[in-house]
């Protein structure tokens, strides 16, 4: 009998009703094993890596095209499950795990054994099985479409425990997102009894979601153009005549078609994927790091 995980509870949330608000309350036992993570990330040896810090950031840079491909959908449900049931079988033994980029790339390289000590420690309760590596999610720095992006990137761009982290990450960030949505509409629903507020803040959360999904993760997801449930959204609110207050703010939500992703690192050996616009990967914080591209490569097992 296994141990119940976070990355059970998330997984279990990954499904989301397109205009249907809910509230996940995942209870004391995600709270305690929530805690748990936060006492691993506390001891961490490692350091947040930021584009201020001039002079101390050395980065590899991925330029990933514009694909907009939605081959990843059809099997992605798969691949979770083949996922998850590995890591939650073998552990720290589980091939996938030893998983890397095939460039040789040392940058790049590390960023994989991070997402994979990350996905073990922090979701899964195991120990590392990198020495020297940090235990921190690699993503954090990410908005929600870069997220979608590596999640639902099947071209070999990204190791499989890189995909996965991202989607966990993305959909931990999605429920937060929704609960303060759905408190908003209860709030509303108090002050104002009666009007149509679960249909109308379900399409806005959701439009806003799904304005920053990548194409494949649209596909899977079988969501609709974001713009058609905003206007939707407008029309009902307009015909109760009630005015709609803002949404919470989904605080990573941002992207674009063209993002260069950054390997970075710090102090100790401290990695992150960071997402930059072209233009400003001419700033003088990354003028003053090594900066160069990765051709698109398969992966390796060690």
């Amino acid at each position: 009998m296994f141990d119940i995980t976070r990355a059970e509870y998330i997984l279990g949330a990954r499904e989301i009703q397109s205009g249907n608000l809910r509230k996940i309350i995942n209870g004391p036992i995600y709270d305690n094993l929530t805690n748990a993570q936060e006492r691993v990330r506390k001891n961490d040896s490692g350091v947040s890596v930021t584009l201020s810090d001039r002079g101390r950031l050395i980065a590899s840079a991925l330029q990933l095209q514009n694909r907009g491909g939605t081959t990843a959908a059809a099997g992605f449900d798969d691949f979770l499950e083949s996922m998850h049931r590995e890591i939650l079988a073998d552990g720290e033994q589980a091939a996938v795990l030893s998983e890397l980029p095939e460039s040789g790339d040392t940058l790049r390289t590390s960023v994989a054994k991070q997402a994979a000590n990350y996905i073990l420690t922090s979701l899964y309760g195991k120990k590392n099985i990198y020495e020297g590596v940090s235990s921190e999610s690699p993503f954090v720095g990410l908005d929600r479409k870069s997220l979608s992006k590596i999640a639902f990137d099947d071209s070999g761009s990204f190791t499989s425990i890189e995909r996965f982290v991202a989607f966990l990450d993305m959909t931990s960030r999605d429920v937060e997102f929704q609960n303060r949505a759905f408190d908003l509409q209860s709030s509303m629903q108090s002050k104002t009894p009666g009007g149509p507020w679960h249909q109308v803040l379900s399409m806005k959360a959701h439009a806003e979601m799904a304005s920053q999904m990548s194409e494949a993760e649209k596909a899977w997801r079988n969501w609709g153009n974001p713009e058609d449930m905003r206007v939707l959204a407008e029309q009902l609110a307009s015909q109760s005549k009630i005015e709609v207050p803002d949404l919470p703010s989904y605080s990573d939500v941002g992207g674009d078609d063209e993002l260069i992703f950054i390997a970075a690192v710090k102090d100790r050996d401290v990695l992150g994927w960071l997402g930059l616009q072209p233009d400003r990967s001419k700033s003088d914080s990354v003028q003053e790091s090594l900066v160069y591209f990765i051709p698109r490569k398969g992966l390796s097992r060690e």
